[in-house]
């Protein structure tokens, strides 16, 4: 037998079961994630422009 077999999987019932918040729209995050991951204001002008990003 499988020593964890027998454990009781997790229990949620104090997780809330309700969405707290609406999503962030797309592109909100867009400028602030590339940024941190280098990209310059430039380059995201550029993307932009191409239709890239929104």
């Amino acid at each position: 037998m499988n020593p964890g077999a027998s454990r009781a999987g997790p229990r949620f019932s104090r997780t809330p079961g309700a969405i707290q918040r609406p999503p962030a729209p797309p592109g909100e995050q867009t400028d602030e994630v590339l940024g941190d991951w280098g990209f310059s204001a430039e380059a995201m002008a550029e993307l932009r422009a191409d239709g890239a990003i929104a």
